[in-house]
């Protein structure tokens, strides 16, 4: 359910596309009805007003109550464009669903074995700084939020080495099952090719 609505204002000027941060509006539901009027405060109805840019969500986009649906009667000459981010979001999603690799949560299971485990997470603290690494915490991978993906996966190829020296150690030492699949599967090619850049 949304509980905030992010508002922008993207023009041109000298020729250049300009983006500039209007607000954050706190919605108490997530109603297209309570969204549409969240945007009474801006000036929308001018006739330089054209796009608006909104996620796929029904509530936004929905052909007969959706909040484009109750501003194209407000503003007839608006333009509705599906957010760009959210689509490629979309489309890599389900490209990745014909790749029998990339279906494992990989980073997600990662985040889920330090961080249900706050002596796994120290034991991997204490790897970092034998190995001189920035003590870094692996970061969750949300499905819903677009940027944590890559920061996830940022996060986790600075730290790789001291990742897989943990799970090894949580192999051998204590007999981990898991860490043995994780570390089986983050040392194959395919997990190092596509968590780098190439």
């Amino acid at each position: 359910m949304l509980d905030k609505i992010i508002i922008y204002n993207g023009f041109l000027k000298d020729g250049l596309s300009q983006t500039r941060f209007l607000s954050i509006l706190p919605l108490p539901n997530g109603k297209a009805d309570t969204i549409t009027n969240s945007f009474k405060n801006y000036n929308f109805h001018s006739p330089r007003c054209v796009p608006l840019e909104v996620m796929g969500a029904s509530v936004m986009v929905g052909a007969r109550n959706g909040v484009a649906a109750q501003l194209r009667q407000l503003i007839p000459h608006l333009i509705i464009k599906h957010c760009v981010a959210h689509r490629l979001t979309l489309a890599a999603g389900q490209a990745s669903k014909g790749l029998f690799y990339l279906q494992k949560d990989i980073l997600g299971d990662l985040y889920r074995f330090y961080a249900k485990s706050a002596v796994r997470t120290q034991r991997l603290g204490d790897i970092q700084e034998l190995m001189h690494e920035p003590g870094i915490k692996l970061v969750e991978a949300k499905d819903v939020r677009w940027l944590s993906h890559d920061k996830a996966t940022t996060t986790l190829r600075r730290c790789l080495p001291s990742v897989y020296t943990s799970l090894e150690y949580e192999t051998e030492e204590h007999n981990d099952s898991r860490a043995a699949g994780l570390f089986r599967f983050t040392q194959n090619y395919q997990f190092v090719v596509t968590t780098h850049d190439v």
